[in-house]
């Protein structure tokens, strides 16, 4: 479990330390979650909302519940199960490709990671359907990281 290192309050779910708890602060704690930001302590203690020790895409979910004025989800209904594949993809070298990923499932966000061979493909970019919040990390090759929510 984290906790803050300074004197200054720090509220849970309030990342940016604005005072509030926006879809702005959900955000950052999937940027936190996919590897994009490395946040400082009380980054760290506020984006934990569920005080499990480790940053993920569920802690944004309880953000934006919270913004939204939701009663967090029981423990019992805070574990779902999905289905995640991804279609084969074929292309020409030198082409751009797509891949479409697929989840399946009465989820509410999660974290994917996405190896491949870095040699034969480069990851661009990751786009989502509306009304999804996402972040990528495309920045090691080989690898792509997804952190994702939704109220």
């Amino acid at each position: 479990m984290f906790s803050p290192v300074s004197d200054t309050k720090v509220a849970k779910g309030d990342v940016n330390g604005d005072g509030n708890v926006k879809s702005n602060d959900a955000i950052l704690a999937l940027r936190i979650s996919s590897g994009l930001m490395d946040p400082t302590s009380e980054q760290r203690y506020s984006a934990d909302m569920n005080d499990d020790g480790s940053i993920k895409a569920n802690d944004a979910i309880l953000m934006l519940r919270k913004v939204a004025g939701l009663l967090a989800p029981s423990m019992r209904n805070n574990i779902s199960s999905a289905t995640i594949t991804i279609d084969d993809i074929y292309g020409t070298s030198g082409e751009t490709v797509k891949a479409l990923l697929r989840v399946d499932g009465d989820i509410s966000g999660g974290d994917i990671i996405i190896d491949y061979d870095g040699k034969i493909l480069h990851a661009i970019n990751v786009i989502s359907d509306s009304g999804i919040m996402i972040v990528s990390n495309t920045s090691e090759s080989g690898k792509i990281r997804i952190s994702f929510a939704s109220v």
